[in-house]
């Protein structure tokens, strides 16, 4: 029963931001567009139609890509009170980056953490490097190549060796 209503409230929260998104469908018996959601969640538009009539949930990865397309976290958009959509998601300083891309940076840094004292300016570092990371307007493998570069060129430059050379992915 817990499910049932938790898979409902999602669906009524992802009503509202698409019809607050004017991707508003009078053809469909959902009155959104279903299509469109499909189309940005990666799946059928028979699962879109069974996200949004409150019937299943979009797998993780779908529910982030959701999320990222209606502005909102994808926290508030599984938990969030629908009566309040969260108004900070428009913040100038509000940084959306996908889970494993920030993974890729915190597991390539770890090594880091143990070899400085400054703490402080290890986290705004950190912080800076993600915050490019999700500027840079290239392929995957291009940024992740810019985030290996800034890794390794603190750690020369602080006199750090990485012998801890981590595989990501």
């Amino acid at each position: 029963m817990e499910r049932d209503h938790f898979v409902r409230s999602f669906a009524r929260r992802l009503v509202l931001l698409m019809q607050d998104a004017d991707l508003v469908s009078f053809k469909s018996k959902t009155g959104v567009k279903v299509s469109k959601l499909a189309e940005i969640a990666g799946c059928s538009k028979q699962m879109a139609r069974r996200y949004v009539l409150g019937e299943a949930l979009p797998e993780i990865d779908a529910t982030y890509k959701i999320a990222k397309w209606l502005n909102v976290s994808p926290g508030w958009l599984l938990f969030g009170d629908e009566t309040a959509i969260p108004n900070n998601i428009a913040q100038v300083n509000l940084i959306q980056i996908e889970p494993d891309l920030l993974q890729y940076i915190l597991t390539k840094a770890a090594f880091l953490f143990d070899l400085t004292t400054d703490t402080k300016e290890l986290v705004h570092f950190i912080m800076d490097i993600i915050n490019d990371a999700t500027h840079i307007e290239a392929e995957r493998k291009d940024i992740l190549k810019v985030i290996d570069l800034s890794i390794n060129s603190a750690a020369r430059f602080n006199g750090i060796k990485n012998d801890k050379q981590v595989r990501v992915g």
